[in-house]
């Protein structure tokens, strides 16, 4: 977060996660209770030391649930439940926007249509679809055609131009 949003300085931890620490005191506890020095290879400590992964998940976790009672913090319902407080709702989410360029190699002497839902992925995991028919005038090398995101999400979000190249949907003719 930078310093001209973040007003109250360092992230804030509502509890150590910090493994050393964790670790320390885990020992010294397991030695207190012992009423001696735990020695490496002494089976007490080395439960002790198993303990300290288990510790740190658990301590992270409370963490995290203790944080999300801050508005800056705050996901999922448990924003939404916040924002229930001073009577706010969530937006609704909005698909992502691009512009598609469909391209032939050699113009066609016909029209060559490109129908509205035409799917292209950068990545085989997330889709666009065309918002409208298009048609590749017959002599032209392209078209541009507007173009959303299947679905919402930030996934959707900050792909580079030339990225998003995959033809789902094959039109004859068209080579990119």
């Amino acid at each position: 977060m930078s310093d001209a949003t973040n007003t109250y300085g360092e992230d804030i931890k509502l509890t150590t996660t910090d493994a050393s620490t964790l670790y320390k005191t885990i020992i010294t506890e397991l030695e207190k209770g012992a009423g001696e020095p735990l020695y490496p290879g002494d089976e007490r400590r080395i439960f002790g030391e198993a303990l300290v992964p288990v510790f740190v998940a658990l301590y992270n976790s409370l963490n995290d649930v203790g944080r999300q009672t801050l508005l800056r913090y705050a996901r999922g319902e448990v924003l939404d439940a916040i924002g229930e407080r001073q009577d706010v709702k969530r937006l609704e989410g909005t698909p992502a926007k691009t512009t598609m360029r469909f391209s032939v190699s050699t113009p066609q002497e016909k029209n060559i249509i490109i129908p509205k839902w035409t799917k292209v992925t950068p990545d085989s995991e997330n889709y666009f679809a065309t918002d409208e028919i298009a048609v590749l005038q017959a002599g032209a090398y392209s078209v541009e055609v507007p173009t959303s995101a299947v679905s919402n999400g930030t996934k959707f979000n900050g792909y580079a131009a030339g990225t998003i190249t995959t033809l789902v949907d094959l039109i004859p003719y068209i080579e990119s």
